[in-house]
Order: structure tokens, then sequence, then C-alpha cells
């Protein structure tokens, strides 16, 4: 069966955020005072053929762990559905 994964991987809250620290300056710039704590992160989408959601579950993490985030600096979150 396929399944769709839909993931976030976002620098941790702790660690610096340079580009939304821009961003946030940016709009700011742009007199959209009211929005703060900017953070920039990626998305990421990907198809997994497994045969239950569990193993596709598994897979997805550890495409995560392995290369998709690095989990020194960032953290990742992921939704799995039926393709």
């Amino acid at each position: 069966m396929k399944y769709l994964a839909e993931i976030d991987v976002m620098t941790r809250r702790e660690i610096l955020d340079p580009q939304g620290k821009a961003v946030k300056l940016g709009l700011h710039n742009l007199h959209m005072d009211s929005i703060d704590n900017v953070r920039i992160g990626k998305h990421i989408t990907l198809e997994v053929e497994a045969e239950t959601e569990a193993l596709a579950r598994e897979t997805v993490d550890s495409a995560c762990r392995q290369l998709l985030a690095n989990l020194i600096m960032e953290e990742y979150t992921f939704e799995l559905v039926p393709a």
C-alpha cells in the first residue's frame, strides 16, 4: 500500500533562527508590527510503499533521523495518510 508523508523540519526553539529573524525584520519594515517569533523550516512530502502503516511510519522516521533532519539543531514531525 502507498502512503503519503507530510514532514515538517524546524530549527529547535533554543537555537537562533537567522532566517526567521530576517523575515521578521522584513515584515516589520512593511509595518506588520504585530507579527513576532518567526521561524523558518522545511516542508517535505514523499510517498512510501509499505505493507502496513507501522512499517511506513518506521521508514519515514528513519529517513528523517538519518537524512532529512539534522537532529543536533532540528526537530521534525510528520503525518502519514494512505495515498
